[in-house]
């Protein structure tokens, strides 16, 4: 009876039940993870929830947000200590970066007993070991800066400071310092020094209030206001409540545990879940609950009385206890985006949804490893948002098909903490048969080359963006690459682009048009064949006239991509043949099958490719890419 709650009930759910499951692993351990995903949820799994839930919110949004407000002061410390170097700024910035990546996996090991027994006390144990660390910390802080300034003390000023043992004594040491010609070389030190101690006392007063923050629950609020707008006890606008944890308890924990148990006090009027499709009866104090609303999960706006969500056919939905809880989870079930890999949409957080619960826990797993070591810089290939996210799913399911990949739902938010601020933003897609067909079809060093060439920055519209992200995201979403390529091939041709780039954005806007059509009732398509027609048309462009220098090639390739997105097929023709004439070349038999349309590739995309090697690098630059392509098409 108790496992129904934990199966898979549409991504929405799902992203808190991955939510809960984190929490719970997190709190418990992979053991108890391990009994969830095999018997199910019970009562006993909920006694110690409240506790292990804003512990855990505590802890996830510290490692993220906060500490970047100790960034900045640490920073400029670190810089006084190294204004003699070479490169100063940029090695604070480095230096910084490593004391926040250690604070923030110190933080990870803040934890409560999985069994609680007096869940404010816990609470209070909980909030003094997170002080605990951060002093630590800016006590490791502190004594590295201290140690620098002292051995730059005594080397400079060897009789004022032999005796000095801290930033104090070097200050008081000062002010008996002696004049002469130094003075103005002690007293430059003196605000080094000064300076110093500002920085250290900066990051020690955000330190003490973040932590005040945290220990009256008016710092989780606010982020959790992102997910949650108006939610009572979650994002409740009074702020600073120290009772928050048990009225946590009292409103979403207890009416769940006594529907696992089956209590009979719960009665009242029927419902039945639109997530979990039990049926359910619930005091009349807690019907308020019932609705599936805003507060629920905030980027889906949803208001029972304004806007019932397109989801439900414009009914209201319902969630028991149970879901209830759930829902509240999903903060912790979707993945921070590395800021490396930006897109034109600039939501930060993405959730993959599987057929089966487990499988879309052990893919998000998979796939949140992946996007923290892109964001520390430790991941080893070239990072390509999706595709990571297709491997996550592919190794982390035992039936690995592509009707699996079809069945791969992506899901983006950007949450906001106030309406004010703007407004959320929701995005998802699937991997739909045209895409999975192509991505089956190319070999795995076609992918890595794929994901090596498209792993840029690119600027479109004003918008810095990860091109290999964006080129795959709109595949996903059944849009269009030509928005891309054309304005990207025009910076190609001014030298402000990759042109490995360019092609495999052009060969995967014809694959996945070709596999789409096949899908809808054309003729058989087999994708390698088309790659390899795509790259003899290439090929064809790079061979011809070949007294004519890159330089001018690409001056010629303006005007020919401006008649290729305008379909101007017989200007495009015309021009091509004057240049043979100029040049008194006799024109390949191939070059009259530019101007034929065929059901598997258009006039634009023969144009395309052939223009792509009539415009490409010197053999040298492109050798690589060739190596891997001409092997394996």
């Amino acid at each position: 009876m108790i496992k129904r709650f934990l199966k898979s009930r549409g991504w929405i759910r799902d992203a808190g039940v991955v939510g809960f499951l984190r929490i719970k692993a997190w709190a418990c351990g992979e053991e108890e993870l391990q009994r969830l995903l095999r018997e199910g949820l019970n009562e006993r799994d909920l006694r110690c929830f409240a506790l292990q839930y804003w512990t855990y919110a505590t802890v996830h949004f510290l490692k993220n947000d906060p500490l970047n407000d100790l960034r900045v002061p640490l920073e400029k410390l670190i810089k006084e200590t190294m204004s003699s170097e070479e490169k100063a700024e940029e090695r604070a910035k480095q230096r910084a970066r490593e004391l926040l990546d250690g604070l923030r996996q110190s933080l990870t090991e803040v934890k409560v007993e999985c069994e609680c027994r007096d869940m404010e006390k816990d609470w209070k144990d909980f909030v003094e070991r997170l002080r605990e660390h951060f002093e630590d910390w800016r006590d490791r802080v502190k004594g590295e800066v201290e140690e620098y300034v002292l051995d730059e003390a005594r080397r400079e000023f060897p009789e004022i400071f032999k005796d000095a043992r801290s930033l104090d004594e070097v200050l008081e040491g000062a002010k008996s310092g002696s004049g002469g010609s130094g003075e103005k070389v002690l007293k430059k030190f003196v605000k080094k020094v000064e300076k110093v101690a500002k920085y250290l006392q900066k990051i020690s007063d955000s330190i003490n209030e973040l932590l005040e923050n945290v220990q009256y629950f008016s710092y989780q609020y606010k982020r959790l206001g992102a997910y949650y707008f108006n939610k009572g006890q979650v994002n409740n606008p009074k702020g600073r409540d120290p009772k928050r944890l048990l009225k946590f308890h009292e409103v979403y924990v207890e009416p769940a545990m006594g529907l696992l148990r089956g209590e009979k006090a719960y009665t009242g009027d029927d419902y039945t879940c639109t997530f979990c499709g039990e049926s359910f009866s619930v005091p009349k104090a807690w019907r308020g609950n019932v609705p599936f609303t805003e507060g629920d999960f905030a980027p889906l706006g949803v208001s029972k009385s304004k806007f019932s969500n397109y989801f439900y056919d414009g009914n209201i939905p319902h969630k028991c206890p149970v879901c209830q809880l759930m829902l509240l989870c999903s903060f912790a079930g979707f993945n921070r985006k590395p800021w490396q890999l930006r897109d034109i949409e600039g939501t930060d957080h993405i959730f993959v949804h599987m057929p089966d619960l487990e499988s879309t826990y052990r893919t998000n797993e998979t796939f949140s490893k992946t996007l923290k070591a892109i964001s520390k810089g430790t991941f080893e290939q070239d990072p390509n948002l999706y595709l990571e996210a297709v491997k996550a799913a592919i190794t982390s399911v035992k039936r690995k098909s592509s009707w699996i990949l079809q069945n791969v739902l992506f899901v983006e938010i950007k949450p906001t903490p106030s309406k004010q601020g703007g407004k959320p933003k929701l995005t998802y897609f699937n991997i739909d048969k045209g895409m999975a067909t192509v991505f089956d079809s190319l070999s795995d060093g076609q992918k890595d080359a794929m994901a090596k060439a498209l792993n840029t920055t690119y600027v479109l519209n004003n918008t810095f963006m990860n091109l290999g992200t964006e080129v795959i995201k709109r595949l996903l979403n059944r849009a269009s690459l030509k928005g891309l390529i054309f304005p990207y091939f025009k910076d190609y041709l001014e030298g402000r682009a990759k042109h490995s780039a360019l092609w495999w954005m052009i060969t995967l806007e014809h694959l996945t048009n070709q596999a789409r059509k096949r899908i809808r009732g054309g003729k058989p398509m087999n994708v390698k064949e088309i790659y390899k027609r795509l790259w003899v048309l290439r090929s064809m462009g790079e061979e011809v006239l070949p007294q004519i220098d890159l330089d001018k090639r690409r001056r010629i390739g303006q005007r020919f991509i401006g008649l290729i997105r305008g379909g101007r097929k017989e200007e495009f023709y015309n021009e091509l043949i004057r240049l043979f004439v100029v040049y008194e070349e006799k024109i390949p038999y191939a070059i009259f099958s530019l101007l034929t349309e065929e059901d598997h590739l258009t006039f634009q995309e023969k144009a395309l490719a052939f223009l792509t090697g009539f415009v490409s690098p010197s053999e040298k630059e492109d050798k690589n890419e060739k190596e891997v392509v001409q092997n394996e098409a």
